[in-house]
């Protein structure tokens, strides 16, 4: 009786691993490069399996490793690249049977270069490059330059900013298909200083359709130089209309956030707005029909209860606005609806003191937060009719904030929240589900005493429907974790 009792027990612990592995798959070596390269990102995923690069400093500068994995995340082949001084890169993508990247190359005396470069997705034999023309400015400034790819029309878009003089600034773009070929180019000028001027998102829709927001930063007043002002424009490229418009917003913007919808053909803009710089009171809504001119906007503001429950403090008497969020994703839904994942970020400074031969000294210590989820869904008309919260503590220093955060996937059951616990206190990656029926569900990804285990929300990417492929790191060596639906 007692061996069939034990062999009942090892078939249900057999039963159990197998339930929870299909939650999710691991690559079945570490990176290959991992001495060379500390940053990893998944370039895309087709019939042929996983494609990812390795790369040790920001815009691919000094060069980069392709890996190969199958559908299983099983390891088929890699190869190193090499790049000379002066190359960036701006993006890489994966396209049918072809690698692409697009790079620009700086030489003295002219303006930077625009190449477009190939590989079989076998990473065999020589890249070829393309010489598209030339950028309108002569300076490496990745902050004024931005890159766009969509995977449904087969298209890219380049974007600079520059400044032509009389206190006015120039945005340059062009789109062109998987060939080079240049399909449209927009052009128009802001009549503002480039120094007060920041890119902050730029998209590419259908029909060669661009988008780009730009975030003007300058002094309320001449006397007050301290408190600063912000102005939100709006570039719009496409058929019906193309130019500058300022998105007027109903308090002061606190983060702003853009995606295009393809199901019903439409830009969506989505803003967290305030009266300080840090305490959101509501949220404004644009939308932009591909076919049609002007736009929509609507301007909600939180109730005492929905601005509670994001704060998290349910027995304040008076109305606290919830403080530091920021919005990190925008999830368009097919009703015309959609859902915006907030997040709550703080960094914090403390003094710490120490001893040098007796003596006390004193320094800084600066710290990352990076804390609850808000969840605040709205219908086709924009009014906000939940909001949900998910409970979360993550802290680090800066040398490990790349840790914190979560990741996001979209499902039929619902979308799911992928983080690391609070790294500081056990080694726990978690998974939370919003249900439609504005339920939440937590699960235990891995989790291990002996195993350290983390990964870098960031840095995945939702390489096909309802699977997202993240990096992570056990024990000092790097995997590839790839977390699929549930149900």
């Amino acid at each position: 009786m007692k061996n069939w009792f034990g062999i009942l027990c090892v078939v249900f612990f057999l039963l159990n691993g197998r339930t929870n592995a299909q939650f999710y798959a691991l690559s079945n070596k570490p990176q290959l490069t991992q001495k060379k390269h500390f940053y990893h990102t998944v370039v895309g995923e087709n019939q042929l399996g996983l494609y990812t690069v390795n790369y040790t400093n920001d815009y691919f500068a000094g060069g980069f490793s392709l890996e190969h994995y199958d559908r299983e995340l099983g390891f088929q082949d890699d190869r190193v690249f090499n790049l000379p001084k002066q190359v960036y890169i701006l993006d890489m993508f994966l396209a049918d049977t072809q690698i692409f990247w697009v790079s620009v190359i700086r030489k003295r005396r002219e303006p930077l270069r625009l190449y477009l470069n190939q590989i079989g997705v076998g990473l065999e034999g020589a890249v070829v490059s393309n010489f598209l023309g030339y950028l309108p400015v002569k300076h490496w400034n990745p902050d004024d330059i931005k890159f766009a790819y969509s995977k449904e029309n087969g298209q890219w878009a380049v974007s600079v900013l520059s400044d032509v003089g009389g206190n006015k600034t120039a945005l340059w773009v062009q789109v062109r298909d998987l060939n080079g070929s240049l399909q449209r180019q927009y052009l128009d000028t802001l009549d503002e200083r480039l120094a007060l001027v920041a890119f902050t998102h730029f998209g590419l829709g259908a029909s060669k359709e661009v988008l780009g927001l730009l975030r003007v930063l300058k002094p309320r007043s001449v006397f007050n130089s301290q408190q600063k002002e912000q102005q939100v424009f709006v570039f719009r490229g496409s058929k019906v209309e193309s130019g500058f418009r300022e998105w007027r917003l109903a308090a002061q913007v606190q983060s702003v956030e853009m995606i295009y919808d393809a199901f019903l053909s439409r830009w969506l803009l989505c803003a967290l707005v305030g009266e300080g710089q840090r305490e959101s009171n509501g949220y404004s809504l644009w939308w932009l029909v591909d076919t049609q001119t002007g736009y929509q906007q609507y301007d909600g503001f939180f109730t005492d209860m929905q601005a509670k429950i994001l704060d998290g403090d349910m027995r304040a008497k008076k109305r606290r606005n919830p403080m530091n969020y920021v919005i990190r994703r925008v999830v368009p839904q097919q009703d015309g609806g959609g859902v915006l994942l907030l997040e709550r970020y703080i960094e914090l400074k403390q003094l710490e003191t120490f001893y040098i031969n007796g003596i006390p000294q004193t320094a800084t210590k600066v710290l990352y937060n990076y804390n609850e989820i808000g969840a605040l869904f709205f219908d086709s008309s924009g009014i906000c009719d939940t909001i949900l919260r998910v409970n979360k503590e993550q802290t680090a220093a800066p040398a490990t904030a790349y840790l914190l955060g979560f990741g996001s996937f979209v499902c039929e059951n619902g979308i799911h929240l992928v983080y690391n616990d609070d790294i500081s206190k056990n080694n726990e990656i978690k998974e939370v589900i919003l249900r439609p029926d504005y339920a939440i569900e937590e699960h235990l990804l891995l989790n291990s005493d002996n195993f350290y285990n983390v990964v870098v929300p960031f840095d995945g990417i939702e390489s096909e429907y309802c699977t997202f492929t993240l990096p992570l790191l056990r024990d000092k060596q790097w995997f590839w974790m790839q977390v699929k639906n549930r149900d």
